[in-house]
């Protein structure tokens, strides 16, 4: 997978990071539109301008665009940092060498590293060969020659400069690489989210034809950002888009200013394990009225606790 195509938003949190995410693949490939957070109408689509709105699809979930925060955007997923694990390290009696480990773990794994032809280190003859899967297979061997080290998934086992190693010695560590989300989801969360897109015929269209032009133009931008969305996006599609082409919107045609399509979209967000929240209640109070059956009232007393 090309760095490119490497999903960059592993969550939304609101309809200004679709917007983002949109706005950002249709740069990166040229192609020109006014990508925002707000519901579209026929005022705000000026000729010549191909524009994509956003606002929520579910009114009832969370505040309203572009403020919404959907179930769980308080609590934010942390990136999963790099860890290497302690050496483990077997030698023979008769071995001096003086194993460390250094660097950053392109990849996770169990790598153990057998010597399978002892000697002294940086002398040629000492060969060793490596395991990424805790020691239950291993690959041919290598001859180290004159190197003192060597490198496993990113991570530099060193042994020391002239010091002697035995058949039979091994090096056992554990890693994980550096990730944006390692975590295991709690629950599936999803919103909806309704696009409005609009691209307006060329003025040098013939008006019998413009309609059709700007229904095509339009298609062929709905389609691009679907896969914009796709590519930029780690989170999957809950449902299959639902695709409109309303013949008029609030009492305006719809291809008064060029084609409009309407697309539907449920994209998922989990709830992951290592999610920390933002901020903790300290403080909390209640109080009320109590109501009685002649009419009259009575307030109670408030209550109030401390976290």
């Amino acid at each position: 997978m090309s760095a490119a195509s490497i999903p960059r938003t592993p969550q939304l949190h609101t309809a200004a990071d679709l917007k983002t995410a949109i706005d950002r693949d249709h740069r990166e490939h040229g192609i020109a539109c006014v990508v925002e957070v707000d519901v579209w109408a026929p005022e705000a689509s000026p000729r010549g301008s191909p524009r994509i709105t956003i606002e929520l699809g579910d009114g009832i979930i969370g505040e309203p665009a572009p403020f919404h925060y959907q179930p769980g955007a308080w609590w934010p997923v942390l990136p999963t940092p790099a860890n290497l694990g302690p050496l483990k390290s077997t030698l023979a009696p008769g071995s001096t060498v003086t194993p460390s480990l250094a660097g950053t773990p392109s990849a996770g794994g169990a790598p153990v590293v057998l010597c399978s032809a002892g000697g002294t280190t940086g002398t040629a003859g000492v060969e060793v060969q490596v395991s990424y899967d805790g020691g239950t297979t291993y690959a041919d061997p290598i001859a180290l020659g004159t190197d003192t080290s060597i490198a496993v998934l990113g991570v530099t086992l060193s042994l020391g400069s002239a010091l002697i190693i035995t058949a039979g010695d091994s090096f056992a560590w554990t890693q994980r690489r550096a990730t944006g989300d390692v975590a295991r989801p709690l629950l599936d969360n999803a919103q909806s989210y309704r696009l409005s897109i609009h691209v307006p015929s060329p003025p040098d269209v013939a008006s019998a034809n413009r309609p059709a032009t700007a229904q095509d133009a339009t298609d062929q931008l709905m389609r691009a950002t679907m896969v914009a969305i796709r590519r930029q996006l780690a989170a999957p599609f809950r449902a299959t888009a639902k695709v409109n082409w309303p013949k008029r919107i609030e009492g305006y045609d719809a291809f008064v200013y060029g084609s409009l399509c309407v697309v539907d979209l449920v994209i998922g967000s989990p709830i992951l394990d290592d999610a920390v929240a933002k901020g903790q209640a300290i403080q909390f109070s209640v109080s009320g009225t109590v109501q009685f059956g002649d009419g009259s009232s009575s307030p109670t007393e408030s209550a109030s606790a401390q976290g």
